[in-house]
């Protein structure tokens, strides 16, 4: 059992997805009821994708007061049901409330059920975690916009050129927020500058061409 392990492990290092989940299935056939065992390999069904597998292996241990289980949990689920994956997401933050990629996975979940203030208040919260975090202001500003708030949208998504002035979708969502608010000149420099960092990123071209036409 421990070579099983070693050997997962070693191989998950290596970036072998394939060889570490050999080892892992092997150790789990072996010890089904080790609850390590059990949450090593259902994240790997969760990383190969097999998410229904994921939940069969993990759904014994769905009471355990542990944050990774809670997260592979929530993760097994958001394909298959938002309700479930929220709630797991949500017992997550109860036990350690400064994982910021499950503020923003909820915050995801919350916008695609259509409920938008959650989803805002979701993704400040990551960003009071790690003010750094360039996919929460990304989809604040996502959020903000379907609100048709566009200037805090604007706001919200000026504050990634700080951060990682190369994120070329952002220039891209600004640039739509821009013409939004008749601000043409402004969104067909913002639609360039994605184009330079991305070039043939053909949302840019066709927002791009729209914008030139209004001018």
């Amino acid at each position: 059992m421990a070579a099983h392990q070693r050997l997962a492990h070693a191989f998950e290092l290596k970036g072998d997805q394939k060889s570490a989940r050999r080892h892992l299935e092997r150790l789990y056939e072996i010890q089904p009821d080790d609850f390590a065992t059990a949450l090593a390999y259902g994240r790997q069904l969760n990383n190969d994708k097999e998410y229904a597998a994921a939940t069969d292996v993990l759904a014994p241990w769905s009471d355990t007061p542990d944050t990774e289980l809670q997260f592979q949990l929530a993760r097994s689920w958001t394909k298959r049901s938002g309700h479930k994956a929220i709630s797991h997401y949500e017992r997550c933050l109860e036990l350690d409330p400064t994982r910021v990629e499950v503020h923003v996975n909820l915050g995801n979940l919350y916008r695609d059920e259509g409920d938008l203030e959650k989803a805002i208040d979701s993704y400040e919260h990551a960003i009071r975690v790690r003010p750094s975090f360039v996919i929460a202001h990304y989809n604040l500003s996502i959020a903000l916009g379907n609100l048709e708030r566009y200037r805090e949208a604007i706001s919200a998504g000026e504050k990634i050129f700080n951060i990682d002035p190369n994120f070329y979708a952002v220039y891209d969502h600004l640039g739509t927020m821009n013409y939004r608010l008749a601000n043409y000149a402004e969104a067909v420099r913002l639609y360039e500058r994605a184009l330079e960092l991305k070039p043939n990123f053909t949302t840019a071209e066709n927002n791009l061409r729209r914008a030139r036409a209004k001018l």
